[in-house]
């Protein structure tokens, strides 16, 4: 059995909040697309909802690997200051 960290535990915490937040704006943006396209045909429904899912996945995945670039470019420079 491996140990945990001291504060894996409210990381954990923080991480299941962010998916549950991230999934609650997803499904938010979905809601408006498909008001806003509700009188369109089946297919151009589909194709619409498929590219906004997919432009939404990719703004996610940028932007929370800037993020973590970021973090790790901090907590290097935090290190080095302190020794």
């Amino acid at each position: 059995m491996s140990r945990s960290s001291p504060g894996s535990r409210p990381r954990a915490r923080l991480a299941q909040g962010a998916i549950r937040t991230d999934f609650i704006l997803s499904a938010e943006i979905i809601a408006i697309t498909l008001g806003i396209v509700a009188a369109a045909p089946f297919g151009t429904r589909l194709m619409v909802l498929a590219a906004v899912a997919v432009a939404a996945t990719m703004t996610v995945g940028i932007v929370a690997g800037g993020i973590a670039v970021a973090v790790v470019a901090v907590v290097g420079r935090l290190r080095a200051g302190a020794r």
